[in-house]
């Protein structure tokens, strides 16, 4: 099951590649190129006009501009000040998890910019991360030493994207990063199919994954996967989670889940 529903993600990536490179694409063309039936080819461009990546039309889909994909999706300006008690609460209590001398990665997003900023009382610490803000954030605050995963700059949202080879050649002791969805059936997830195809990369370089989850995210899902939810090492999440969400993954591993009092 988990073969076919990668096989979706695959196949909804390239429908958007090629209307990003062609500008529009009839379901005629896609049903062709791909070799699947019309009408999944319109759940198909359904899903990625309702995650804002492309702008259905009568026959078909155009492109959408980085200027109408911002606004369909919240740019990290427009978040850090959002649900900000219940991030740096999940911050102080993740930080609790990094030990002196470790190579660490953290994604890009508003409550791993918290986390970072709890890790000054550590030691000799190695950190990787592919977010400018958090990047320069540390660059001016933090005695660790940092490197940034270099790419294609996101506009608009302070990231790096398709650094996938870089990925490969690093080896982490902890991941930490943040999601827009995340429920036990499909795992984390986000809008962006670049960003969640970079973090994939960078899970599987990773001894140990943390999720930092605002507990208004459970129990949904978005486009794109980050990460199954057993491949996971715990997810860190505020304590106004619904108790029927608490329970529902506490019921599958009591142990895969932290809760952050406020």
């Amino acid at each position: 099951m988990k073969d076919d529903v990668y096989f979706v993600e695959d196949r909804r990536i390239k429908i958007k590649e090629i209307i990003d490179k062609n500008g529009k694409a009839t379901v005629e063309q896609l049903c062709e190129i791909l070799d699947v039936s019309k009408s999944t080819i319109r759940t198909d461009l359904k899903t990625l006009n309702q995650a804002g990546l492309v702008q259905r039309t009568h026959g078909g889909a155009i492109k959408i501009s980085e200027r109408q994909q911002v606004g369909s999706e919240l740019c990290p300006s427009a978040k850090l000040e959002q649900q900000l008690l219940e991030k740096k609460a999940i911050a102080r209590r993740a930080a609790d998890l990094v030990s002196d001398g470790d190579t660490i990665a953290v994604m890009t997003g508003t409550t791993t910019y918290e986390f970072i900023k709890q890790l000054n009382n550590k030691k000799n610490l190695t950190i990787i991360s592919n977010d400018i803000r958090i990047v320069s954030w540390l660059e001016e605050n933090s005695p660790h030493s940092i490197y940034i995963i270099g790419g294609m700059i996101r506009k608009g949202f302070h990231y790096m994207i398709f650094a996938y080879e870089e990925i490969t050649n690093l080896n982490v002791d902890k991941l930490f990063f943040s999601c827009d969805s995340y429920n036990l059936a499909s795992g984390a997830t986000i809008p962006d199919y670049q960003l969640a195809f970079n973090t994939r990369a960078m899970l599987k370089k990773s001894t140990e994954r943390y999720l930092l989850c605002i507990s208004s995210k459970v129990g949904k899902t978005s486009f794109a996967k980050l990460a199954d939810s057993e491949e996971i090492t715990k997810v860190i999440v505020d304590e106004k989670i619904p108790s029927y969400e608490l329970k529902k993954i506490i019921d599958i591993n009591r142990n895969n889940v932290i809760v952050a009092k406020m």
